[in-house]
């Protein structure tokens, strides 16, 4: 999947999302603009009420761009990844602190995992949707812990 125009209409982007997470078991719910979307994986007594492995939370349900699509596939990604660590407790205060400098290698693996998940599983993959993992990446620690993660995702 080379990166270019968007290649595949939203509908069937937002019907792709709708088979992820109905084949993994994965409660959608909104979160308001301008907070951090994310990821949650359910506790063993969750999964039995629910019938769910986790929830993802997004801005827009149905995505409405590229960048939306990407980052609904990244948070996937951290609900059925096998690449995916898992939390450290460390990580936990670094993130109610505002602190990312702080966060653990662990926490950037899944991260990075997460977003290479996606690209690995996207219908396409566009300029804007390597730019919103660029960012995204960015804002967790400089490219220099990133080291190669980050050419793999804009490249």
């Amino acid at each position: 999947m080379g990166l270019g125009h968007q290649g595949v209409p939203l509908s069937l982007c937002n019907q792709h999302l709708g088979s992820l997470v109905r084949t993994h078991g994965i409660a959608v719910r909104r979160c308001r603009a301008g907070t951090r979307q994310w990821a949650e994986r359910f506790t063993r007594r969750e999964r039995v009420r629910t019938g769910k492995v986790g929830a993802i939370a997004l801005h827009h349900v149905p995505v409405r761009s590229d960048a939306g699509y990407a980052v609904a596939l990244h948070e996937i990604g951290h609900l059925v990844s096998r690449g995916q660590a898992g939390p450290v407790e460390s990580d936990a205060l670094a993130l109610q602190l505002g602190r990312a400098r702080m966060l653990s290698d662990y926490y950037l693996g899944d991260e990075l995992d997460a977003w290479f998940w996606a690209r690995d599983h996207a219908l396409c993959w566009t300029r804007a949707m390597a730019k919103e993992a660029h960012q995204s990446l960015r804002s967790y620690a400089p490219p220099r812990r990133w080291q190669l993660g980050l050419h793999f995702i804009v490249a």
